[in-house]
């Protein structure tokens, strides 16, 4: 499992260690009422009346920590730290023990922000130099058209130009298809290559597009055929 800081490293310029706390303001969406618990457990394959199986190891870990009195007789109690330098030590301790739990925790969770702004990033209009684009449409006739044209698998090896989109999209004008170029581009979806007038899908590109189409041939149109 990944932490957080290694999911998002792209987007985190550094990290601070020192005897403090984490203060977090909000709510745990997923986790503050009974069914988005019972909901997390589920899609860990973990069943509600098995939670006390999955609760274990950390209870092992109260119970392993527990003190021996004389008397034969063992407890847990919430030790309170000693003011003073000389409980900076266990507290240093105990802080990055929190910590790390507390970020291996938030690590579990889905984040689907990046997945949603990468669907509006292609479905919403560019603007460029005063110029707008429309985004693309999976449920659009021409833009579905467009799709399975530049993810043809010769494009993808060697690149194509604006005469074979012409070819394949016999009803477009070379100033269409230059306008179909431009919509791409703007919307990250293919690049140009240096010094010619090639182009190739983008990573982005190449994913979206795969799992847009997969999306609406696997699953949306197999589902729709089904009589009701």
């Amino acid at each position: 499992m990944k932490l957080i800081t290694e999911t998002h490293a792209e987007h985190i310029r550094g990290t601070l260690s020192c005897y403090d706390r984490i203060v977090i303001q909000g709510t745990l969406h997923p986790f503050c009422y009974k069914e988005g618990m019972t909901s997390f457990l589920k899609s860990r394959q973990i069943r509600i009346f098995d939670y006390k199986e999955f609760a274990k190891g950390l209870r092992d870990t109260i119970i392993k920590n527990k003190v021996e009195h004389r008397n034969g007789t063992f407890s847990a109690k919430v030790a309170h730290m000693k003011k003073g330098i000389y409980g900076l030590s266990p507290l240093q301790n105990i802080l990055s023990l929190a910590n790390r739990r507390y970020i291996e925790f938030i690590s579990t969770i889905e984040d689907k922000s990046v997945g949603i702004n990468n669907l509006n990033k292609i479905s919403k209009n560019v603007k460029e130099k005063n110029r707008t684009y429309k985004g693309f449409n999976f449920f659009s006739d021409d833009d579905q058209q467009i799709f399975l044209t530049i993810a043809r698998g010769e494009f993808n090896i060697r690149g194509f130009q604006n005469k074979d989109l012409r070819l394949r999209l016999q009803k477009k004008t070379t100033s269409s298809v230059c306008r179909i170029i431009k919509r791409l581009r703007t919307h990250g979806l293919i690049k140009k290559i240096t010094r010619s007038y090639k182009y190739y899908l983008t990573v982005f590109g190449r994913k979206v597009i795969t799992t847009g189409l997969k999306l609406k041939e696997l699953f949306i149109i197999p589902e729709l055929t089904t009589q009701i």
